[in-house]
């Protein structure tokens, strides 16, 4: 009798749950088969420096490019505090010049398709203008790429200042 009752309280009696209660709770795992995808159309320029940034990086290009977009919803914090920090640079001014210097416009038009995680095409939609959601996103792919290049240039310019 004893053992009986220990075990009934290892193992409570099952629960019939509906399937779709259940599925509501449970995490979801993320498969890029099953994401949301976005066709991006950029030019080939600004695509070979956002592959550079991605190996630069060590992560896929479309983690570099949810990274940019995740700048222009304004929630890449990290990045915002760095540059802003680094802008102090004396040599600021002259790093932003050279970094706007480069050409992201130039060559042929290359489509690359964005896998969007749960919930952020109505992020984006939310802040870019109707006109374009294309638009939007490569201006924040360009924004991030000339950003980069600046803080790679500033950190360049202060280890050569420092030495």
């Amino acid at each position: 009798m004893n053992t009986q009752t220990t075990s009934q309280q290892q193992n409570p009696p099952l629960v019939e749950v509906p399937a779709h209660q259940v599925l509501q709770g449970a995490p979801r795992e993320y498969n890029s088969r099953e994401a949301d995808k976005f066709v991006v159309r950029m030019p080939d320029a600004l695509h070979s420096k956002l592959t550079q940034l991605s190996t630069d990086n060590f992560r896929s290009l479309n983690s570099e490019v949810l990274a940019a977009i995740e700048l222009g919803l304004k929630k890449n914090v990290r990045t915002q505090i760095i540059f802003s920090l680094l802008k102090e640079s004396p040599l600021a001014a002259e790093v932003e010049a050279a970094a706007k210097a480069v050409d992201l416009t130039s060559g042929r038009i290359r489509k690359f398709i964005l896998r969007l995680p749960d919930d952020w095409r109505g992020a984006i939609t939310s802040v870019a203008p109707a006109s374009s959601m294309n638009a939007w996103v490569v201006d924040c792919l360009r924004e991030w790429v000339t950003t980069q290049h600046q803080i790679e240039l500033l950190l360049t310019s202060k280890g050569r200042g420092a030495a």
